[in-house]
């Protein structure tokens, strides 16, 4: 009988215990190699969301910028531009620049992208401006608008792409600024005002992966351009290490910790155009919790083969 019991022990120590054994180190291998396919897997798709988030987005800004550029060119505007440079301030109530403010209500008309539209004189004065869905000009008309950069670089011949502070919506909102041309010569600004909450709403705000991942755009100073949240657009994170990151490397994959402990992943690109950060935010429990998972039920397999034995 102790004979029986001794062969016994001998076969659960050299057969049955090696097996669980490798049963663990296949476990482990097979969670290294499964975590290691996820990873590559969600960095090609996460690459691939980016490139064809940024192939829209870009299309869309280039559109509405191909649209500004024919309404830089209508008569209605370049005249009453002109009225202003020949008679100031007292153009502002002219028949004219009803007109100017009819021009501004059917260009927003074109798109639901644009929230409003702007004219400015060379000495920085806001002529014209419309918002969508008001009944006539704006409280804009008649505000400095000389410290604008998008003013700026507009009236030197430039196309200007910048994230700003609506002063008629104050809600953030990127702006378009082009020259108006006549005779060679510049004699004001134009400028839309892009809706950045329908624009998100449209592209990067149908991004779903998990239940926590979203895309986000920053701008080159860290301030939110978009977001799933409306109510954290423009506010400004380039204190954030991780966003400090993405503005100076442009491109890439980066990880961080929230205050609450929670690893995230995000991967990044540059939109040079717009002068963007595009970044899709993935949690990194969530994302593995399918290998963490196969792991867990094979160790736990294992575990039960060694208390059987046992």
């Amino acid at each position: 009988m102790n004979r029986r019991f001794g062969l016994l022990a001998k076969m659960l120590l050299y057969i049955l215990v090696p097996s669980v054994a490798g049963l663990l180190v296949l476990s482990g291998l097979t969670y290294r190699m499964s975590q290691d396919a996820l990873y590559h897997q969600i960095q090609a798709d996460s690459r691939l969301v980016l490139q064809v988030q940024s192939v829209g987005i870009h299309a869309v800004i280039e559109g509405l910028d191909d649209a500004l550029q024919l309404e830089a060119q209508n008569n209605r505007l370049g005249n009453y531009l002109e009225l202003y440079a020949a008679e100031g301030q007292e153009s502002l109530t002219s028949p004219m620049a009803a007109t100017a403010d009819t021009a501004l209500t059917e260009f927003i008309g074109i798109s639901d992208n644009i929230s409003y539209s702007g004219l400015i004189a060379p000495d920085g004065t806001v002529v014209a401006h419309h918002l969508r869905g008001a009944s006539g000009p704006s409280k804009t008309v008649g505000t400095d608008f000389t410290t604008r950069a998008y003013f700026k670089e507009a009236l030197e011949g430039k196309v200007s792409i910048k994230g700003v502070i609506s002063l008629t919506t104050g809600l953030p909102s990127v702006v378009i600024a082009r020259p108006v041309v006549r005779n060679n010569k510049t004699i004001g600004v134009i400028t839309l005002g892009v809706n950045n909450i329908n624009l998100a709403n449209n592209t990067i705000n149908r991004i779903k992966v998990g239940e926590q991942g979203f895309a986000a755009i920053f701008d080159m100073d860290g301030t939110v351009v978009m977001h799933p949240d409306s109510k954290i657009l423009g506010r400004n994170d380039a204190g954030l290490a991780h966003v400090q990151e993405m503005l100076k490397s442009k491109e890439g994959r980066i990880t961080y910790t929230t205050p609450a402990g929670a690893e995230k992943i995000i991967y990044f690109a540059h939109l040079p155009q717009e002068g963007w950060i595009i970044a899709l935010e993935l949690d990194h429990k969530e994302i593995y919790a399918p290998v963490e998972q196969m792991f867990a039920n094979s160790a736990l397999t294992a575990i039960i083969c060694i208390l059987l034995i046992g």
